[in-house]
């Protein structure tokens, strides 16, 4: 299938390979009649469909060509259908089925319908079937999507792929971020690039002519990630700041964040402590300790400069005092703020 037209290139400099590859595909023309878009970039999703559709409707009969349905609503007759009609006025239809539900492990047998139309997919049509999230790679339907068309895995950006898009994004405004602004950004906002664009929408608007984004303008306006706040809680803790780790708990509290729910996310940050140095001394790399650890690289590496202000013994006796807090707090023995603050006292003097 080829594109009606091909468009200028944009610079697409740190974005992940997967994407660079399916926007040169899409700028040559290299259109297959069936795309899958899974993964947990949806942000990215979006913008794939959005070249698709610039790549492949004819100006003016937009309307005719394409068919945006519901996967969770429509049933596979109406996918079929839509990818069966004939093209208007134009060279080739598109037809976006959002929310798939047939590419999940736990989902049921597939429509022999959707499966009968990739079997011999309609040439005229390109047919992209988006769900958010991992897919079963065994079902007979994504062995059809991977030999008739293209299956493409939204994996989050990587830091600096992330900064290079907050960078590039920034500066078509004419602002720029320091250093420590965009570290304090990126560490910040909710997870996945949707995320990213929303928080940086309201950081650019709220610089505006200043041309320059501080750590102070991200620190007013992007509240941090309560990854995060642990992660500066138990750094405040090794360092001995009593005081920044009882603000940081209550910033949590104050977020919303449950007094059992903060015990768990310390808990989980010493268990951490505890594994990743070993593991690391061992000889294993960062991302297969993050594997083992299920987490990712970025908190293992995070971790792993955060355990050099403990000694093995101090974590071993946090994780045992926190599970000793959680069992008190349950049954009203201790108060939640007293305890936490008896053990940030104690880890202090081990």
């Amino acid at each position: 299938m080829r594109a009606r037209s091909g468009r200028s290139r944009r610079s697409w400099e740190g974005k992940m390979e997967y994407y660079l590859e399916f926007v040169r595909e899409v700028e040559e023309g290299r259109i297959p009649p069936v795309y899958l878009f899974y993964g947990d970039e949806v942000f990215l999703h979006r913008q794939a469909i959005v070249r698709l559709k610039s790549a492949l409707l004819t100006a003016g009969a937009e309307a005719f060509n394409l068919s945006e349905i519901d996967g969770e609503e429509a049933g596979p007759e109406e996918v079929v259908r839509a990818a069966r009609l004939v093209p208007v006025l134009a060279v080739f239809r598109l037809v976006v089925v959002r929310n798939i539900p047939y590419f999940d492990h736990k989902t049921g047998l597939a429509s022999e319908l959707l499966e009968a139309y990739l079997e011999t997919p309609s040439p005229s049509t390109c047919l992209v079937l988006q769900k958010a999230g991992p897919v079963d790679r065994r079902k007979k339907l994504y062995q059809l999507v991977t030999r008739r068309g293209r299956a493409v895995d939204f994996t989050p950006l990587s830091p600096g792929d992330a900064a290079r898009w907050v960078s590039r994004e920034a500066k078509k405004s004419g602002i720029v971020f320091t250093r420590e602004a965009m570290d304090r950004f990126l560490s910040s906002v909710p997870g996945g690039l949707q995320g990213v664009a929303v928080e940086l929408e309201k950081v650019l608007t709220y610089v505006g002519g200043r041309g320059r984004v501080t750590v102070e303008d991200v620190a007013v306006l992007v509240p941090p990630r309560h990854e995060e706040t642990i992660f500066r809680v138990v750094d405040a803790v090794g360092e001995g700041r009593f005081e920044d780790a009882i603000e940081g708990i209550r910033a949590l509290t104050a977020a919303g964040e449950s007094s059992l729910g903060i015990l768990a996310m310390l808990a989980r940050q010493f268990r951490l402590l505890l594994c990743a140095p070993d593991l690391a001394a061992s000889g294993l790399p960062v991302p297969d300790i993050a594997a083992r650890l299920q987490t990712k690289p970025f908190v293992i590496n995070k971790v792993l400069v955060q355990a050099r202000n403990y000694r093995p013994r101090q974590v071993a006796a946090a994780c045992a005092a926190l599970l000793e807090i959680d069992a008190d707090v349950k049954t009203g023995r201790r108060d939640f703020l007293p305890a936490l603050s008896d053990f940030f006292l104690l880890g202090n003097r081990q």
